[in-house]
């Protein structure tokens, strides 16, 4: 097994300022606890990137439909609190533009491309950089793709994709996405000529052991990218004579060489003492939803616990739980999230429907969660009297316990409470599974290079057709759900596709949902080009 000399360990110390914990994660000659959830996320996005079977196509075109995927899975929300890693922000769903980068330098990583992060001087000194966009390698090019619009950055007349120097030496390429002089494009050649690059290195990445794992286990194709060399990501022909630096070398937690350990709980490896893996957990569960009633303060305890329980359980089990429908989807594995998610659905909606039914539901649940503390506050009684709790009172009081739960009133209301909230996550997961077939089936068509045949329009015309009526089935259903902005977005996409670029521009241009200003100005300019031809 590979180990890291002390001269190489001293190095990185000081270029990167690692603490002892971080030295000795990246010098351990045994793999870690931490080194799992680091593999889990490069297997996770390889498998991601297999599926978009784009191998062999230009450089520019696997990078344009890689970053096309990550802004497909991350819907953008700027007011989350604290970052997550890539493969924990991919499985909630939404995250913030740098979280979209952050994945996206990461699975550009497992498809053998070099990225990096690019920051232009803040208007506020004190503020530090500005991000602004992930720029790829690519010969002596670099890029640029902006996670703040959800677009690359578009080239010279709108054609391709702007590189850097581009960006710096003709003002007009940056200048094109302001559509409306309320939503500018805030970054102007003067700002991108100033810019610096940032390389990321995770900190796993940094362990001689990735190397052997990498090229003596895993060696089988596809190939998993697990080492991570700092020199040789410096020395792309790219970077020659550009601003370069190393994101994490100071000792921000957030960074991508802290990040993934400042997140995970001692327990599995990381070295977060705040809960801030449970917080993410939290945050996919809409508590807004659950009644009054079922709330903590007004019913604490074992019994509001259990109830609470089975209110969170179906979000985690969507999106969160490995093996189930948002991991498949992810992966690639779309058959299995639909089938997964239909199934989820079809379930759902007998509960569900049986429990909006029950006209005096609330006060039966009302009535029952009186009962319920008189019950457990005389079980605890009586244990807190007589651990063993043989007596006679003892089993009279765990009789009525099992009376209690008999009841189905309390387990409806929490279908109730459910139903929501669940079926319009369901409904986008499936709206996105139909995305995805289509998507595929687009690149698979655009790569052959020969006109499409007859049944292959008509199967190619099917497939945007069902997504354009999953995505208008979520609005109608949801309008004003947490993915409504995002929908709308990917209405217009599919028809485009269909030949509908009149509706699709129309789409684009609905600006009420709460989108980012640059959101506005990426729509704008999007509808702009429907209506011109591009």
């Amino acid at each position: 097994m590979p180990v890291l000399e002390t001269g190489d360990a001293d190095q990185l110390k000081a270029e990167f300022q690692l603490d002892p914990g971080e030295l000795e994660e990246v010098r351990s000659k045994a793999f870690t606890l931490l080194d799992a959830h680091y593999l889990d996320a490069c297997i996770l996005l390889r498998e991601a990137s297999q599926s978009l079977h784009v191998d062999g196509a230009p450089r520019r075109a696997q990078a344009a439909a890689a970053f096309a995927w990550v802004v497909r899975q991350l819907r953008l929300r700027e007011d989350v609190k604290e970052i997550a890693p890539p493969q924990f922000a991919l499985h909630r769903g939404w995250g913030t533009a740098l979280e979209r980068a952050y994945v996206f330098i990461d699975l550009l990583r497992q498809m053998n491309f070099t990225a990096c992060l690019i920051a232009v001087p803040g208007t506020d000194e004190q503020a530090g950089p500005q991000w602004w966009a992930v720029g790829v390698a690519d010969g002596n090019d670099i890029v640029l793709f902006d996670p703040r619009l959800g677009l690359p950055i578009p080239g010279p007349g709108g054609s391709g994709i702007a590189t850097l120097a581009q960006a710096c030496s003709a003002p007009q390429v940056l200048q094109q996405l302001t559509v409306d002089k309320k939503t500018p494009y805030d970054i102007t050649a003067d700002s991108a000529r100033k810019a610096t690059i940032y390389l990321t290195c995770p900190l796993s990445g940094l362990a001689p052991r990735m190397s052997y794992l990498q090229e003596q286990v895993l060696s089988a194709p596809p190939s998993l990218r697990l080492r991570v060399d700092p020199r040789a990501l410096a020395s792309q022909p790219a970077f020659k004579d550009r601003n370069i630096g190393f994101l994490g070398t100071g000792a921000d937690p957030n960074s991508p060489l802290r990040l993934l350990r400042s997140f995970l709980p001692r327990a599995d490896g990381g070295a977060d003492g705040s809960g801030r893996k449970i917080s993410l957990e939290q945050s996919v569960i809409p508590w807004e939803n659950l009644p009054q009633i079922l709330q903590i303060q007004t019913l604490p305890g074992e019994p509001g616990n259990r109830l609470r329980n089975a209110f969170r359980l179906p979000f985690l089990n969507l999106l969160l739980v490995p093996n189930r429908p948002r991991d498949y989807l992810l992966r690639g594995r779309i058959e299995e999230a639909t089938k997964q998610l239909v199934s989820v659905r079809e379930q759902l909606k007998p509960r569900s429907d049986e429990a909006r039914s029950e006209a005096d539901l609330e006060q039966k649940v009302t009535e029952w969660a009186k009962e319920a503390i008189k019950v457990y506050a005389s079980l605890s009684r009586i244990q807190n009297q007589d651990p063993s709790a043989q007596s006679p009172d003892s089993e009279a009081v765990r009789k009525q316990v099992e009376e209690l739960w008999k009841d189905p009133a309390p387990l409806r209301m929490v279908d109730r409470s459910v139903a929501e909230p669940l079926g319009g996550e369901i409904t986008y997961l499936l709206a996105l599974c139909k995305h995805e077939t289509a998507e595929r089936a687009q690149t698979k068509l655009d790569r052959s290079g020969a006109k499409a045949t007859s049944a292959e329009a008509k199967s190619m015309s099917a497939d945007w057709g069902e997504t354009a009526h999953w995505w208008q089935t979520y609005l109608e259903q949801y309008p004003t759900g947490a993915g409504a902005a995002a929908a709308r977005w990917w209405r217009a996409r599919a028809l485009e596709k269909l030949g509908d670029r009149q509706t699709a521009a129309a789409l684009l241009r609905v600006l009420s949902d709460d989108l980012t200003p640059l959101e506005k100005t990426a729509r704008l300019y999007l509808a702009q080009q429907l209506k011109t031809g591009q």
